[in-house]
C-alpha cells in the first residue's frame, strides 16, 4: 500500500473514507511524516486505539496522543471541574461526561489551554459520534486544525438516550475536504470485489439495493437452516471466516448457529460480556448454594454442547427438588458436594470445569468460559473483591489491552463485527437486512471471498 492522504496539509474539515479505503493507513502515515507536530487522535473504542497504534511504525520525536473521545472528555472535566460543573462519581456516565465537557469548553480559558497542547486534531470514525461528541469536536476545530474521518454509510451504532449525530460527510463547520477512492483492502486479494463494492456503495447511497453486474459474489441456496448445519460445506478449513446474521433482536440466534458445527464456529461476543457478570452476581448474592449449582449448569450449557449428560441431569433434578445430591462418586457430583459444604470460589471453579470439560461436547462460546474461570480464580486468590467485581476488572482490562483479532470462524452481527476484516464472509439472508448501512458493513468485511447464503 503506497497511497495515503496527508491529513496535516488539508486544513480543517472532513474526509469521507469508505470501508477498506486506507483511512487508518492515512492516519498512521500522517503521524509518521510529521514528527514535528503534536497530534491528538480521538476515536471511540479501545479496539480502535489498538488499530491506530499498530498503524504507526515510527512515532517520531513527538508521540501522538491516541485516546477515545470519552477518555479525553473525562480528562477535561477532571482538569476543570468547576467550569464543567463536575462532581466525581464512582462510575461516571458517558453522557454526563460529554455534557460536562461541553460546559467546560464554553470557557475561553479552557479552550485556549487545550489549544496550547496540540497542533493537529484527528478524529476517527466521526460517523459514530453522538450529538454532544460532534459538538465537542466542532468547538475544538475552532482553535486546533482538525480533520475528521468516517463514512456515513457505516453509521450503525446508537447511543440510547444520547442521539447520534446526523452526518452526511460535511457540516458547516467541518466541510468535505476529500473522499478516499482507492479500495486498498482488496487490491492484492480480490480487486473485482473492491470494484463491485464501490458500485454497490453508490447504489446504497442512492437508496437502491446493489445492482451492479457482473459481481464477484457467490450465491448459495441452503437446503437446511444455518442453525441446523446448513453452512457446513461453506465454512473453509483455513483462514478467517465470519458468518453475519441479520437477526439483531434475537439474542439466541448466534448461539443457535454456533452450536451446530461441532466446535468449528464461535460466537463473536458483545464487548460488555454481560452474561459473565450476571452469573458472577448470582454467586455473590445467592445464599442458596443448590440454586447456584443449578445456575452454573445453565450458564455452562449456554457456552458448550453436551453439558446435560445423564449424570448432570440427575444432579440438577436432585439439586432442584431436594437441594441435595446423590451418593454418586462421579467427579462432578463430588465437586458439587464440596461447593454445598463450603460455598468457596475454589469449589465453584472445580465444579464449572467439570461441566465444560465433559466428554462428547463442543465449546462454542470459549471467551465466556475463560473469563468466568479467570474471575473465579482472581476471587479465590484475593477475596477482597466479589466475583462480579473481579469479572468487571477483567472485562475492562480485556477491552483496554488490544483489539480483538479474528481467528478461525465466528458468527456475529454487523454491530459486533464492524471494523474487522476476514478472509471469507458468509452473509445470511441479506434480503432481511433492510438498513443500507448495516448491509454495506456486512458486504465490506471480507478481503477475499463473499458468500451470500439464503434459505429462500
Amino acid at each position: 500500500m503506497s497511497e495515503a492522504v496527508d491529513l496535516a496539509t488539508l486544513g480543517t474539515g472532513a474526509v469521507v473514507a469508505p470501508a477498506g479505503h486506507g483511512k487508518t493507513y492515512s492516519i498512521g502515515r500522517t503521524i509518521e511524516n510529521h514528527p514535528e507536530l503534536r497530534i491528538l487522535v480521538l476515536t471511540h473504542t479501545n479496539a480502535g486505539i489498538a488499530a491506530l497504534r499498530r498503524s504507526v511504525a515510527s512515532q517520531g520525536r513527538n508521540r501522538p496522543r491516541i485516546e477515545t473521545i470519552s477518555a479525553f472528555s473525562l480528562r477535561l472535566v477532571r482538569a476543570f471541574p468547576a467550569r464543567a460543573e463536575w462532581k466525581e462519581g464512582d462510575r461516571p456516565d458517558l453522557a454526563c461526561i460529554q455534557s460536562a465537557a461541553l460546559r467546560a469548553l464554553k470557557s475561553k480559558t479552557v479552550v485556549d489551554v487545550v489549544a496550547m497542547g496540540f497542533d493537529l486534531l484527528i478524529v476517527d470514525e466521526f460517523q459514530d459520534c453522538s450529538v454532544e461528541q460532534a459538538q465537542t469536536v466542532e468547538v475544538l476545530s475552532g482553535v486546533i486544525p482538525t480533520v475528521v474521518l468516517g463514512d456515513p454509510l457505516q453509521a450503525i451504532f446508537d447511543f440510547g438516550a444520547a442521539p447520534s449525530a446526523a452526518w452526511n460527510g460535511s457540516t458547516e463547520v467541518l466541510p468535505l475536504l476529500t473522499t478516499l477512492t482507492t479500495p486498498h483492502r482488496w487490491k492484492n486479494t480480490n480487486p473485482s470485489l473492491g470494484e463491485w463494492l464501490a458500485l454497490a456503495r453508490a447504489d446504497l447511497l442512492a437508496g437502491r439495493r446493489p445492482t451492479a453486474s457482473p459481481h464477484p459474489l457467490e450465491f448459495v441456496s441452503l437446503a437446511r437452516d444455518a442453525s441446523q448445519g446448513g453452512l457446513s460445506s461453506l465454512i473453509p478449513r483455513h483462514g478467517t471466516t465470519a458468518i453475519i446474521s441479520p437477526d439483531h433482536a434475537n439474542i439466541n440466534a448466534l448461539s443457535g448457529i454456533a452450536r451446530s458445527y461441532k466446535g468449528r464456529v464461535r460466537v463473536a461476543e458483545k464487548t460488555d460480556l454481560s452474561e459473565v457478570r450476571k452469573i458472577a452476581r448470582t454467586l455473590d448474592s445467592s445464599s442458596d448454594r443448590a440454586a447456584v449449582l443449578v445456575a452454573l449448569i445453565a450458564f455452562a450449557a449456554q457456552t458448550r454442547t453436551g453439558v446435560s449428560t445423564a449424570v448432570v441431569q440427575t444432579l440438577k433434578k436432585n439439586l432442584t427438588t431436594k437441594g441435595t445430591i446423590s451418593r454418586s462418586k462421579q467427579p462432578i457430583v463430588l465437586a458439587a458436594a464440596r461447593y454445598l459444604a463450603n460455598g468457596s470460589a475454589a469449589a465453584a471453579l472445580s465444579y464449572f470445569r467439570h461441566l465444560i470439560n465433559g466428554p462428547g461436547g463442543y465449546n462454542y462460546r470459549p471467551q465466556l468460559q475463560k473469563l468466568f474461570i479467570s474471575a473465579l480464580s482472581m476471587n479465590q486468590a484475593s477475596q477482597e473483591s466479589t466475583v462480579e467485581e473481579c469479572a468487571a476488572q477483567l472485562i475492562e482490562r480485556l477491552n483496554h489491552r488490544s483489539s480483538w483479532q479474528p481467528y478461525g470462524t465466528v458468527v456475529g452481527t454487523t454491530l459486533r463485527l464492524k471494523g474487522l476484516e476476514f478472509d471469507n464472509v458468509i452473509v445470511l439472508n441479506p434480503k432481511t437486512i433492510t438498513a443500507p448501512n448495516h448491509l454495506y458493513v456486512a458486504l465490506s468485511r471480507p478481503t477475499k471471498r463473499l458468500i451470500v447464503a439464503t434459505t429462500d
